[in-house]
């Protein structure tokens, strides 16, 4: 159960699976609310951590554009994502970042490292990717035995993010690894939370909600989370 004793459910009545096909946001792959709510998530906990310090499990659209946004918006933010799909990563998520000063992308595989020209001033991006090609296990169970430890277990050893995103391969160990890190304000967003196969490894968090239309929230202390 990669660390889950059972499966638990939980109540995501609340959510609403699939909204994103009725206005979907033009800064994730994700409903129209749920990206100004992840948005408003990343405002909320910058106002106690400058600069920002954010996880993303799985890279896209969300790598490039809420930290195109927190620039926009004056916020400080070292922004680290996490991919185990190269192909994707360096078609999709590699040429924006190329043409951001800065940033840094790093190839474990191999030990390539590439560093854009030029001052990152207040917004920082490193991406980290592994090569594990496209990922279904939905589809091949095979994939399931693909080794993707370092890309669970990278919190591990690290000072504690301010933010962590869990929106890629792996959420339910994502999220169980994550939950041995916390700092005391650390707010960890699960995207597509209404699986229930992720719901056992939210009660290794002290407090969480659902909210949105498909995300939940979690973190050591009630405080840490925004009042909405």
């Amino acid at each position: 159960m990669n660390g889950c004793e059972e499966e638990r459910r939980m109540d995501a009545s609340g959510l609403r699976p699939g909204a994103w096909r009725e206005a979907r946001s033009p800064l994730a792959w994700m409903s129209l609310r749920d990206g100004e709510l992840f948005a408003a998530v990343l405002e909320f906990v910058a106002r106690r951590h400058d600069p920002l310090r954010v996880l993303e499990w799985g890279s896209g659209q969300s790598t490039v554009e809420f930290t195109r946004l927190l620039r926009e918006r004056g916020v400080a933010h070292e922004w680290t994502a996490l991919e185990y799909d190269r192909a994707f990563f360096d078609e999709r998520v590699l040429p924006p970042l190329m043409e951001r000063p800065g940033s840094v992308v790093r190839y474990p595989d191999d030990g390539s490292v590439l560093t854009v020209p030029g001052a990152a001033g207040t917004s920082r991006v490193t991406a980290v990717c592994w090569n594990r090609t496209r990922l279904r296990p939905a589809e091949d169970p095979g994939d399931r035995r693909v080794d993707l430890d370092a890309y669970v277990d990278y919190p591990a050893g690290r000072e504690p993010f301010d933010v962590v995103f869990v929106d890629g391969r792996m959420r339910r160990r994502c999220l169980l690894s994550v939950s041995e890190h916390l700092g005391p304000s650390t707010v960890v967003v699960l995207h597509d939370a209404w699986h229930e196969h992720y719901h056992c490894a939210l009660e290794r968090y002290p407090v969480g909600r659902f909210f949105g239309d498909e995300m939940w929230m979690g973190a050591l202390r009630g405080a840490a989370l925004p009042p909405w």
